[in-house]
């Protein structure tokens, strides 16, 4: 169950990987945090655990406002610093220059099952702005992505607030990237400029994905 079967990349926060249900988060100090949570139209849930410094936290809403405190809680890490004296890898955000951002561009869409049983899929458009990413849906700038290491950037809201989320792209076996990573989804990476996806694309609904 804890395990280490990496490579994690990124689940809301950066992750080496996930066991028996567990996100396996790592820490600037060493001590893993084990951690899950749940998310549905107004009900959202967190809980974690740090083993070697016996700290454990649990959270349960059922309010739309929920996804912030989870936020604050379980991706921020107030209270790992607080209460386990461990505290997230460190994501100082960078600019970069108009060429690197190139090779990120484009829509990225993700395939879903709603609760109506049929599949569609919904896109985000992915440009470049002032050294970092924005992300589009539905014609709305719904997320500013800075980058912090090569192919990791942190989540931010649309005025470039943090969320406490951390997001990755994954590159193919040809070294470009193919895929972005949030909120526990991959998203397909179709460049600028590339053919129209196959894929029926519907309205997004936002609360499958935490934080838009």
């Amino acid at each position: 169950m804890q395990s280490r079967p990496g490579p994690g990349g990124t689940l809301f926060v950066e992750v080496n990987g996930v066991g028996v249900t567990w996100m396996l988060r790592p820490t600037a100090e060493g001590p893993t945090v084990v951690q899950h949570g749940g998310d549905w139209a107004g009900q959202h849930s967190g809980f974690l655990m740090v083993p070697k410094r016996d700290f454990a936290i649990t959270l349960l809403t059922n309010s739309e406002s929920g996804p912030s405190l989870t936020a604050e809680l379980f991706g921020d890490d107030w209270a790992l610093r607080e209460f386990a004296g461990v505290s997230n890898l460190s994501a100082v955000p960078r600019d970069l220059p108009p060429k690197k951002l190139a090779a990120y561009e484009g829509t990225y869409v993700a395939n879903q099952i709603g609760i109506d049983g049929k599949s569609s899929g919904f896109g985000l458009e992915l440009t470049a702005g002032d050294g970092e990413l924005v992300a589009g849906l539905d014609g709305q700038t719904v997320l500013r992505l800075p980058f912090y290491r090569k192919d990791y950037v942190l989540a931010n809201d649309p005025s470039g607030q943090p969320t406490g989320s951390r997001a990755n792209f994954v590159r193919g076996s040809d070294g470009q990237v193919e895929w972005f990573r949030y909120g526990g989804r991959l998203f397909r990476h179709q460049p600028t400029g590339a053919s129209a996806s196959r894929t029926t694309l519907r309205p997004a609904n936002r609360h499958l994905l935490r934080g838009f």
